[in-house]
């Protein structure tokens, strides 16, 4: 792989304020919806506008804006499933507009929400669906380990960066593993009550994102540099 270029760094930017978008579209432009104890908003036309402006760095982007205002929003319980649900909404969306394929596709997606689900099922999703969405939540926290700092690191196309991050988090995975406990761990601690997200909404802004950032640097350092040509 080889080292990357100003144009990766400008998608990398752009995919963060496609995310800042889709986190204020969904979180102050909403309707809340008894019946399915969730909410109505624009946020998912920004994932779409996402997927046709930025292509596959749209995904991450829908994912993390997502999740960010259901975590800022107070509905906690759904944010691991707004994480995996909002970044295959994306996917499908960038699928869809690439190959041409009916646009129901998105549409479908768009609907799987589930909060829907909930309120269809008395307040609580299907015991298989939910584990299943909690794996892939797991695998896609593994994943991005890798995706962003490979965006910063590497010059290549967004699905080889994808395709070299879930190859690498599985080349790796004892420090793989141990990065993603620490991140699930710090999310963990954060929500386990209503004082201790009150203390996280005023440190992940100030510190926490960058101290993650800097305690896996080191790691990736590492590993990175097995994949960097010698001189």
């Amino acid at each position: 792989m080889r080292k990357k270029s100003g144009n990766q760094t400008l998608t990398l930017a752009l995919s963060g304020m496609m995310a800042a978008l889709v986190f204020v579209a969904t979180y102050f432009f909403k309707l809340p919806v008894s019946i399915t104890q969730g909410y109505i908003h624009l946020g998912d036309g920004f994932i779409l506008l996402g997927a046709s402006l930025l292509g596959w760095a749209s995904v991450p982007a829908a994912a993390i804006g997502s999740a960010l205002a259901d975590l800022l929003g107070g509905y906690t319980l759904y944010i691991l499933p707004t994480f995996v649900i909002k970044g295959l909404v994306a996917a499908v969306a960038v699928c869809a507009l690439r190959a041409r394929h009916p646009y129901w596709l998105t549409v479908a997606l768009l609907v799987l929400d589930i909060r829907v689900l909930n309120g269809m099922a008395g307040g609580t999703a299907p015991g298989l669906l939910r584990v299943g969405v909690e794996i892939l939540a797991l695998l896609g926290i593994m994943v991005l380990q890798y995706l962003f700092p490979s965006l910063a690191r590497f010059e290549a196309s967004l699905a080889d960066t994808l395709k070299n991050a879930c190859m690498m988090a599985l080349a790796h995975l004892p420090k793989t593993a141990l990065m993603t406990a620490a991140v699930v761990g710090a999310v963990w601690i954060t929500l386990i009550n209503n004082t201790t997200i009150a203390v996280g909404l005023m440190v992940w802004p100030l510190i926490g994102f960058s101290l993650m950032a800097f305690g896996n640097s080191g790691i990736l350092r590492k590993i990175f540099d097995n994949y960097v040509p010698k001189a």
